[in-house]
C-alpha cells in the first residue's frame, strides 16, 4: 500500500504519479479524514504513458463514510501502468489522506 495523498485540505490536490511494476487492471483506495469534512469526492486517474490522464473512477463519500471518517473503494477492469489520486470536491475544515494499492488481475 502506498500513501498517495497525505493530510491534504485543498480541493484539487493530486498525488504524485504512482508507477506500477506492470500494467494492472484492479485497484483499491483507502481514504481517511480528520476534522470536520462535510463533502468529499476522490477520483482515481490512470495513464499508460504518464502523458495523458483519464478518470478511472470517482467516489463521492456518503454521509455514513464521512461520519465514520473513512472509506475504501475498488476499481476493476481498468488496465493502466500509472495511477494518481485526486481530490475533486472538498468542503470542510479537516484533512484527507489516501492510500493506494493494486490487486491481482
Amino acid at each position: 500500500m502506498k500513501l498517495a495523498i497525505n493530510e491534504a485540505a485543498v480541493n484539487g490536490s493530486v498525488s504524485e504519479n504512482i508507477k506500477l511494476q506492470s500494467a494492472m487492471a484492479n485497484h483499491s483506495l483507502e481514504i481517511k479524514i480528520t476534522g470536520t469534512v462535510t463533502a468529499l469526492t476522490i477520483d482515481l486517474e490512470g495513464s499508460l504513458s504518464g502523458n495523458f490522464w483519464a478518470s478511472l473512477a470517482s467516489h463521492p463519500l456518503t454521509s455514513d463514510e464521512i461520519a465514520a471518517k473513512g472509506a475504501i473503494f475498488h476499481v476493476e477492469s481498468r488496465l493502466v501502468e500509472q495511477v494518481r489520486a485526486k481530490i475533486t470536491s472538498y468542503t470542510g475544515s479537516g484533512t484527507v489522506s489516501v492510500w493506494y494499492t493494486p490487486f491481482p488481475n
